[in-house]
């Protein structure tokens, strides 16, 4: 699968997941969590697996949930805590 874009995965992923006759179990590792949460709502989807992986909200990005953790980690060394 190419990596382009997380829109441009998706929709990759969407129209592999159009091709499959019965129904599909979606996997992600890492970046794999944010494209299967984005093409994980086709009608033959039965699941979704994270190994290690972005699980983001609607409307929240990879790269958000990294930001948010770096901020938190900061945080955490402002308190005296392992970051």
């Amino acid at each position: 699968m190419p990596l382009t874009s997380l829109a441009d995965d998706a929709e990759r992923t969407r129209k592999m997941i159009a091709q499959q006759k019965g129904p599909v179990l979606l996997v992600g590792h890492s970046y794999g969590g944010a494209v299967i949460t984005e093409a994980g709502n086709q009608p033959n989807v039965v699941g979704l697996v994270y190994i290690a992986a972005f699980a983001p909200d609607a409307g929240e990005s990879p790269g958000g949930i990294t930001l948010a953790l770096k901020v938190c980690r900061s945080a955490a060394g402002g308190l005296g805590l392992s970051a």
